[in-house]
């Protein structure tokens, strides 16, 4: 019987170093050759569901936000939206936000609302807090956020139920899943020639649904090569229109599929 074994146990076994660092998927080619970006761009999708099926990880990344008041005593605050990558379920995270003017501007007077979709945090706040865990430029401003809110599409994040659809502020952080860890997952840790060929079946359980399928396109995980840091192209970049309460998906460019090629054709030239 064919079995249609993942993408990830195939450059595993070949000897590839693959992992999730920070919320960004990382490739270490054995050949030491670069992994050209549009081969990278196509197949990161496959190879990050193959990695999160096999050790049961549930990883999430960012769709939108929204500012409101919430609560019987109407707290303001800053709604995270998020989907998770494998279920499609979608999940939220709410942090402190103040919603008001802190001073009196040609804008506005003091204490009057921001405009919709604006928002300001403290140094001390926890979206302060998971915004620098994400290794991301902070705004020159604490109250210009709403500027930047598209930048959180290019991590996965890792975190855990508080209640229902609700995660955990504390847990919410960008997504690690070491080397070794996946070599054991893939039952390859002790196999240091990696040529073992085991039956694995290739993981169907993969959300792929539009709009998850256009958030693809601007998760940009990183392939890296030995020595060179490759570099987010939006770290720091202020996305312009992000100031509506949803924010719009932005690809980074248009992924064209590889064509007359087939995946075990191509493994083949690369590893020459």
């Amino acid at each position: 019987m064919f079995v249609d074994v993942p993408l990830a146990f195939k450059l595993l076994q070949r000897g590839d170093e693959i992992y999730i660092a920070g919320g960004r998927l990382v490739i270490h080619s054995k050949s030491g050759k670069p992994v050209p970006d549009e081969w990278f761009k196509e197949k990161s999708h496959d190879l990050t569901c193959d990695i999160l099926n096999k050790t049961n990880t549930e990883a999430f990344i960012y769709e939108s936000y929204s500012t409101g008041q919430y609560g019987s005593k109407r707290y303001s605050g800053v709604t995270l939206q998020f989907t998770s990558l494998l279920s499609g379920n979608e999940a939220f995270a709410i942090f402190n936000a103040d919603l008001k003017r802190l001073k009196t501007t040609s804008k506005g007077k003091k204490g009057e609302p921001l405009p919709e979709g604006q928002f300001r945090v403290g140094k001390k706040s926890g979206f302060y807090k998971f915004w620098n865990q994400t290794g991301l430029d902070l705004p020159p401003r604490l109250s210009s956020f709403h500027d930047y809110m598209g930048n959180l599409k290019s991590w996965l994040f890792t975190g855990d139920y508080r209640q229902g659809k609700k995660l955990s502020n504390e847990s919410l952080k960008p997504l690690n899943i070491s080397y070794s860890e996946i070599l054991k997952a893939f039952q390859l840790a002790d196999q240091p020639d990696r040529a073992r060929t085991i039956g694995i079946q290739k993981p169907d359980k993969c959300h792929t649904k539009v709009p998850y399928k256009e958030s693809v396109e601007s998760y940009a995980p990183h392939r890296v090569q030995p020595n060179l840091t490759a570099g987010a192209s939006n770290y720091g970049k202020r996305l312009k229109g992000s100031t509506d309460i949803r924010d719009r998906v932005i690809p980074i460019s248009t992924v064209e599929r590889l064509k007359e090629q087939t995946e075990d054709e191509w493994l083949a030239d690369y590893a020459k």
